[in-house]
């Protein structure tokens, strides 16, 4: 190709991509085009907070349509994070991060609060809580199904059997911070959940923190980092509303990756759960009645929880673009 090819080239990209946000997809897909005309080396391409769409991802059926659980069966779907070069490596990794899920449906300890700050127009909620799973879970592990993404997300369907004498060991915890507060144009929120496995054989670890629209992910595998991709990550999905549009039904998981999203669906799913489960409202004059004369005081109110709780998966299905999860509180 001529050196004159090459600047004709840029100068279409440069003009394309100065159209404007508006544009924006057919930016990132033009920038794909972009680097394959001037075959330039992956390791040269410049970071972007927001790579080009793949096309949208088909799930198996069995992940919206999970078996029913009982209180001797409990069903899990793990996931891997995508393009992991070792099949092996993926496919233990999505085993992991289900046994994750069933040590905590088998026994969870919840303890968190939340705090909402209301007055004049100044607003302010904040949560924070920790989670622990069942350190030894009753039961036999059998991989039901599995399949992969085409972003190469291996996912598996794995069920407990409580019959079985079986048990295995593993230690998990779960931590969450939440914040949103309102400015002057709209609300500003943030994110970080950090959870942990670890078996006899393999551990994990990983910190997924939110800032508005900014997303960062730091995925560990038995002390290796794992970088995720910033794709566009999308999925086919069903509805769990009674919404006709079919553009509800697309999981628009951007940046975040399969599993991200799914944990995240996970832990709103468990924190609707137990909001009225064991959980205390008060004021907070209730908790500081010295200073009962504190309007900022009288202002804020404060949810506290403090459960342990069995549950199980109900319905895994779509909901406004994102995944959602829903569960029943079952006998331990």
């Amino acid at each position: 190709m001529s050196s004159n090819s090459y600047q004709i080239i840029l100068l279409t990209f440069l003009l394309h991509a100065s159209v404007g946000h508006a544009q924006n997809d057919d930016k990132l897909n033009f920038e794909r085009i972009f680097w394959q005309e001037l075959n330039e080396k992956e390791e040269n391409k410049p970071l972007r907070k927001e790579q080009f769409s793949v096309g949208i991802s088909e799930l198996p059926q069995w992940f919206w349509n999970l078996p029913v659980a009982t209180d001797k069966l409990s069903y899990a779907i793990g996931i891997s994070d995508p393009e992991m070069e070792d099949s092996v490596k993926a496919q233990k990794q999505a085993v992991q991060r289900a046994l994750l899920q069933l040590s905590l449906m088998s026994g969870a300890s919840i303890s968190g609060v939340s705090d909402l700050y209301n007055k004049d127009l100044q607003n302010k909620y904040e949560e924070y809580y920790k989670i622990a799973g069942s350190s030894f879970v009753q039961g036999g592990i059998v991989v039901l199904d599995s399949s992969k993404t085409q972003l190469g997300e291996k996912i598996v369907l794995i069920k407990l059997d409580r019959n079985r004498k079986n048990r295995f060991h593993i230690e998990t915890g779960v931590e969450v911070y939440k914040s949103n507060t309102k400015i002057e144009i709209g609300w500003c929120s943030s994110e970080k959940i950090s959870y942990y496995a670890r078996t006899d054989s393999d551990s994990m670890s990983c910190i997924c923190e939110q800032d508005n629209e900014q997303y960062n992910l730091l995925s560990v595998w038995n002390g290796d980092t794992i970088s995720i991709p910033a794709y566009r990550y999308e999925y086919k999905g069903i509805h769990t509303d009674n919404t006709t549009d079919v553009s509800d039904s697309i999981i628009k998981l951007y940046q975040k990756g399969l599993w991200s999203g799914y944990f995240q669906a996970f832990l709103n799913g468990l924190q609707t759960t137990i909001a009225n489960h064991q959980s205390r409202l008060k004021s907070m004059t209730e908790l500081h009645n010295h200073s009962s004369g504190n309007e900022n005081l009288n202002s804020i109110n404060r949810n506290v929880v403090n459960s342990n709780i069995a549950f199980n998966i109900r319905t895994i299905g779509a909901l406004y673009g994102q995944l959602n999860i829903e569960f029943y509180i079952s006998a331990k």
